[in-house]
């Protein structure tokens, strides 16, 4: 989603978009109640404290599935490959299809030349079946992706003026990713071997401090426990770990995924109009090599999860 949620609003800052902000009503073969018992909980815990019930808690945690490490493809419970090894995606309405038709098309183009694609396919249809087909719709600021196949939850929204990684085919390529079945890769438990994420330059994160009442305590368990951070609206979500929810994170750590952020995403800036701070930077404080494409072994997982 923004880059699973929060990426692409880099048009002032990386977030911009509310992570359970829903579709326009006119974006027909939406739900309208796509992310209400997401929103619900968020209100209930930032708003006056309470326990999130146990169906609250579910919903969130589902909503957490949409940040690579990747689906399990021997997991059945959950969200899956995309059956018969076909993405069926459908545009929600004709403004949608103008804008992003052929980016969608450049996006697996992106894929293809990084490697061969075994059996995975992609295949548009006219007419939107919810239950079966990835709804692609563009909203203006905003750009978020489900994970893998879930019938009757399964979407794509899109905003292709959005920074990103500064180009409309990476960037897309990066959101195919998380409709394939990817996570973010800066957030595998093991990332931390391998890249620091530092929490305090973040662009929302002074926001969350002085919600807070200033206790950074509070708000570096936040940093570091995604679930919480989901909960309390803070696009540290698309930065901490991601617990354990059957997912694979089989392989080694690949610093070249496509679904890795590059150095300065979601960063705030120095001044209004000045460079951005470092979000994910080396183990050394350096700033991490631009993602500028879509790399060798994402094919090879991607070929793992569709064989």
């Amino acid at each position: 989603m923004l880059f699973s949620r929060y990426l692409g609003g880099l048009a002032g800052g990386l977030l911009l978009a509310s992570s359970v902000t829903a579709a326009p009503a006119d974006s027909k073969g939406i739900s309208q109640d796509e992310d209400f018992f997401v929103r619900r909980a968020i209100e209930t815990r930032a708003g006056d404290n309470k326990k999130v019930s146990q169906d609250e808690d579910f919903f969130v945690r589902r909503e957490l599935a949409d940040r690579a490490l990747t689906i399990d493809p021997n997991n059945k419970n959950g969200r899956q490959p995309w059956p018969d090894n076909t993405l069926t995606y459908c545009f929600a309405n004709d403004d949608s299809k103008d804008k992003l038709a052929d980016l969608v098309k450049d996006g697996f183009e992106e894929w293809k030349k990084a490697g061969d694609i075994h059996h995975l396919k992609i295949k548009k249809e006219d007419h939107c079946d919810t239950k079966k087909h990835l709804v692609i719709t563009y909203v203006k600021g905003e750009t978020r992706t489900k994970v893998g196949f879930l019938s009757g939850d399964t979407t794509m929204i899109f905003d292709h003026e959005m920074k990103g990684y500064g180009d409309k085919k990476t960037n897309m390529a990066h959101e195919l990713g998380h409709a394939f079945g990817f996570f973010h890769e800066h957030q595998r438990p093991d990332a931390k071997n391998h890249l620091k994420f530092d929490c305090e330059n973040l662009n929302d994160y002074e926001d969350i401090l002085k919600k807070n009442n200033g206790d950074k305590d509070a708000v570096k368990r936040l940093c570091e426990n995604q679930y919480e951070a989901t909960i309390e609206g803070f696009s540290a979500q698309d930065f901490a770990p991601l617990a354990d929810m059957g997912l694979d994170e089989s392989g080694d750590f690949n610093m070249d995924s496509i679904m890795r952020y590059n150095s300065e995403m979601g960063g705030k800036r120095t001044l209004k109009i000045g460079p951005r701070k470092s979000v994910l930077t080396d183990l050394n404080g350096k700033d991490l090599k631009d993602i500028k494409k879509v790399d060798s072994k994402d094919v090879d997982r991607l070929n793992h999860i569709y064989h």
